[in-house]
């Protein structure tokens, strides 16, 4: 079994509801819930908000300035 940490925060009571509701009608515990919309939160920002972030600022950084022998600019 690998390694674990242990990581302590604080939910609203409404969260923490929240959060028994679903876990409880997933049959799953409220830990293994956590981990779960970890991980899957963690692969969306690498695979999907991170790129968008690079594409936008590489844009900002390195505009695309029309260039006079360019004929889509004209």
């Amino acid at each position: 079994m690998p390694k674990t940490s242990t990581f302590l925060f604080h939910l609203e009571p409404d969260l923490l509801e929240a959060l028994t509701e679903i876990a409880h009608e997933t049959h799953t515990s409220k830990g293994n819930f956590i981990r779960q919309s970890i991980r899957r939160n963690l692969d969306i920002a690498k695979n999907v908000e991170l790129p968008l972030l690079r594409s936008y600022h590489q844009k900002r950084i390195f505009p695309t300035t029309p260039n006079r022998f360019d004929k889509e600019f004209e």
